[in-house]
């Protein structure tokens, strides 16, 4: 149904990382889907839309910010030290970001 709602043929995982579970998806102004998985860990947000804007919705000032190149695509990744808390790129004509945060004390 969400897929439907953004309103175009989203790319999703097919595989949830190691311990997470999908806990919502959503739409945003019909445009972006966003799928959020949950752990006891943390929460991973995962977006996609059309085009090649950064959809990420991170605006945090990171002390890294560096392309590498992963399956032939270049991904940008912002975080600490080797610690990455979020990822964009784009492939297809559809932007992709995720983003991770962690419960304090894990």
């Amino acid at each position: 149904d969400a897929i439907v709602a953004a309103g175009f043929n989203a790319a999703v995982p097919t595989k949830l990382p190691e311990g997470y579970e999908m806990s919502a998806v959503t739409t945003i102004s019909n445009r972006m889907l966003q799928i959020f998985y949950e752990s006891e860990n943390g929460v991973i947000s995962y977006r996609t839309a059309v085009g090649d804007e950064n959809i990420s919705g991170d605006y945090s000032v990171y002390e890294s910010v560096k392309n590498v190149t992963i399956s032939g695509l270049t991904v940008t990744v912002k975080g600490e030290g080797e610690t990455v808390h979020s990822a964009a790129w784009t492939s297809s004509g559809e932007t992709f970001a995720r983003s991770e945060e962690r419960r304090v004390g894990k």
